[in-house]
């Protein structure tokens, strides 16, 4: 298994939260600034085989995976 199991809140905190401050920060300062967030195909969890799109759901299936979901979640509509 991976760190992020042994370590989820840890993980959660650093990928998840460590991304919100970006676009609050953005938010705050009011500047016009792009972000780019990297995803991770991790988010689609087990896709038996078949490719993933954006109309795929997220099935997260480690502390990791969550954690780039919530990410994703977070720089949404930016």
């Amino acid at each position: 298994m991976g760190l992020s199991f042994d370590q989820p809140v840890e993980t959660l905190e650093s990928i998840g939260m460590g991304t919100l401050n970006l676009p609050e920060e953005i938010r705050f300062t009011g500047g016009a600034i792009k972000l780019y967030s990297a995803g991770s195909g991790e988010c689609f969890g087990d896709t038996g085989g078949q490719p993933a799109d954006e109309e795929t759901a997220f099935k997260p299936r480690s502390p990791y995976a969550v954690a780039k979901a919530t990410a994703e979640d977070f720089c949404i509509d930016l």
